[in-house]
């Protein structure tokens, strides 16, 4: 009986511990995503300025690709495992 519960102990913690991964993923890519809305400085086309253009839409990208694989992952989820 003992075994039981340690058993489900140790599974839902396992549980909560994938879900707060999960939860942190889907932040980060969706401030990833919002990295793309924030207006570029308006200072010359220096190379720091390409740069953090260049990243923005990097980040926008992992974002949005982030997005859409929870969006999908849930989805399946849902499905179960058939």
């Amino acid at each position: 009986m003992k075994r039981l519960n340690l058993a489900k102990l140790v599974g839902g913690g396992l549980a909560h511990f994938q879900h707060g991964i999960d939860r942190l993923t889907a932040w980060g890519f969706r401030a990833m995503r919002k990295a793309v809305n924030k207006p570029p400085e308006q200072t010359k086309a220096t190379v720091r300025s390409r740069v953090f253009g260049a990243a923005r839409k990097v980040f926008g990208f992992v974002g949005e690709a982030g997005d859409s694989f929870y969006e999908k992952y849930e989805e399946l989820k849902r499905r179960g495992p058939n």
